[in-house]
């Protein structure tokens, strides 16, 4: 087993956590984030149990810690901290002989559906507009922002794009998606247009397609800073996310009649429940064409 030190507390661990993280990246193929975020889940919990004098959780010691995480945490984290400490556990059943997984009967809180926010038409327009294209950086952000939009991109499937994931004569993006998983994504015709002139104005250099002003590959963070700066141009309030501009696209598609289960597919979604949240504007489109064609509605 790989030790480690815990950075809350600085205690000495004879757990096996960095050798689960990169069983969740190498076996189990988890996004870096989220192997990240359930490594940090897991010493969060070794360091509650080095402080209790505990090796072997019981009920009451897991009871304690999710009610002081339950002060803490938002719903959303504390059921990802359980989701994280359930497949450490099923880990070390399966590779270090522990005979009892506590948290396989543990729930997580309720989630509340959180309806996502989109933008409007009008508000698509506008913000696609925003960039000054006159300058190099205006074609990349216009370019940026016309694929966020056409192909609902994920933030982190975005600036991972390399120029080989780009088929122009075909009219796809390869696109690397959760889990690592890849799928072909359509690319509209604006889009490609856009694409089109920022290619001729790319340095030639590295393989990534997006590059930032010093010619490195673009950083999500700064993906996030450019959508807003041209979400607060624009004078949409909320400021547009990277993720907002998924939802757009999603719910635009849903709109037009899209079936849920092929918008799963176009998102990269691996559950049919994950695309769910978008049912309400499924229900809303059924309900228009009830009412433009029912002789009694």
């Amino acid at each position: 087993s790989s030790g480690g030190f815990c950075d809350t507390c600085g205690s000495p661990m004879d757990w096996p956590v960095e050798e689960f993280f990169l069983y969740l990246r190498e076996e189990k193929n988890y996004s870096p984030n989220t192997a990240r975020a359930y490594q940090g889940d897991v010493l969060q919990f070794v360091c509650f149990l080095e402080k209790e004098g505990v090796t072997t959780p019981k009920r009451r010691h897991i009871r304690h810690f999710l009610a002081e995480l339950g002060r803490r945490c938002k719903k959303a984290t504390l059921g990802r901290k359980i989701s994280a400490l359930r497949t450490f556990y099923r880990y070390l059943l399966k590779r270090h002989g522990v005979e009892e997984n506590p948290f396989e009967a543990v729930q997580g809180p309720k989630r509340e559906k959180k309806v996502p926010h989109w933008l409007s038409p009008e508000e698509v327009r506008k913000l696609l507009e925003s960039p000054d294209t006159s300058h190099p950086l205006g074609v990349r952000d216009r370019a940026i922002l016309e694929i966020l939009y056409s192909c609902g991109l994920r933030a982190s499937e975005l600036v991972s794009l390399k120029i080989t994931d780009l088929s122009l004569e075909q009219e796809v993006l390869k696109v690397l998606g959760k889990g690592r998983k890849e799928r072909l994504v359509p690319l509209g015709t604006v889009a490609k247009e856009w694409l089109e002139k920022y290619l001729d104005l790319r340095p030639k250099k590295g393989d990534a397609l997006f590059l930032s002003r010093w010619g490195t590959p673009l950083s999500t963070r700064t993906l996030q800073r450019i959508v807003r700066k041209y979400g607060e141009k624009a004078g949409i309030s909320p400021p547009p996310t990277p993720h907002t501009l998924r939802h757009t696209c999603a719910s635009h598609l849903l709109q037009k009649g899209l079936a849920l289960r092929e918008v799963q597919e176009f998102l990269g979604h691996e559950s049919i429940a994950a695309t769910q949240i978008y049912t309400h504007l499924d229900n809303q489109a059924l309900k228009a064409l009830y009412k433009s064609f029912h002789p009694r509605s």
